[in-house]
């Protein structure tokens, strides 16, 4: 439910001086589908400014987030996540095993909160709702590892689980899943949405994989590979 204001005219709402580096952030964050987290809206606004520092970008979603610009979300996994801020109120389902995030709006689940927060006596001045549980895709399964026929038959055949992937292959990271201790330590380790990966190396036995980000070499257990799902570059592609 992204706003279909442009960012200018967000700008102007809130009263924020439009700089270059808060355009770039600002639109980090329209640009991403999901609900990214500080780490994740850096990596999307380098690819923009390379110069752009961390410092920056969280001075910059403090600022937004108190002028009203983004929304701030803790949704449990230890990372605040950011939106901007939507034209219409909406809640979210939010998947603890994946950390998949979905939006929903209901007219019924609205007008039940004013009708408790009236019988208690309150004015509302504002409110969210947060439900958490598996996805279709997690309920009842292991983190979901994408094989090359599910991604064919989704029509997203460039779409694979790092697991899955030969040496000199490089892809783009689209979802890191994972437990929530995993998943944040892959994280911290520079293994972020937006980010690309190089497959240098893999042991005989498929366990390491070695990769490199950013220019580091890092070696992965097979089960931390199937938590990192990326779009493939293509044979040969260079990484970061």
């Amino acid at each position: 439910m992204k706003t279909t204001r442009d960012i200018e005219t967000l700008f102007h709402e809130a009263e924020i001086a439009p700089t270059a580096q808060r355009r770039v952030i600002a639109q980090a964050i329209r640009d991403n589908t999901g609900h990214p987290d500080a780490e994740t809206i850096y990596h999307l606004a380098r690819q923009i400014d390379p110069h752009l520092g961390i410092a920056t970008v969280y001075r910059t979603l403090k600022l937004f987030a108190e002028k009203g610009l983004v929304d701030r979300h803790d949704f449990g996994d230890g990372r605040a996540r950011y939106e901007v801020a939507p034209e219409s109120h909406h809640d979210h389902l939010i998947c603890v095993r994946c950390g998949k995030v979905v939006e929903f709006a209901r007219d019924r689940i609205e007008e039940l909160q004013l009708e408790v927060a009236r019988e208690e006596g309150f004015e509302l001045l504002d409110h969210r709702m947060e439900l958490y549980g598996l996805c279709s895709e997690c309920r009842g399964t292991r983190p979901r590892i994408l094989t090359v026929a599910e991604a064919a038959a989704d029509g997203e055949s460039s779409v694979r689980n790092l697991a899955q992937l030969v040496p000199g292959e490089a892809g783009r990271i689209v979802r890191v899943g994972g437990a929530d201790k995993l998943r944040q330590r892959l994280q911290s380790m520079g293994l972020v949405v937006g980010e690309t990966i190089v497959v240098e190396r893999v042991a005989p036995l498929g366990d390491p994989i070695s990769i490199r980000v950013k220019g580091t070499s890092l070696a992965l257990r097979h089960q931390e590979a199937e938590s990192i799902v990326v779009e493939v570059a293509g044979e040969g592609g260079s990484g970061a």
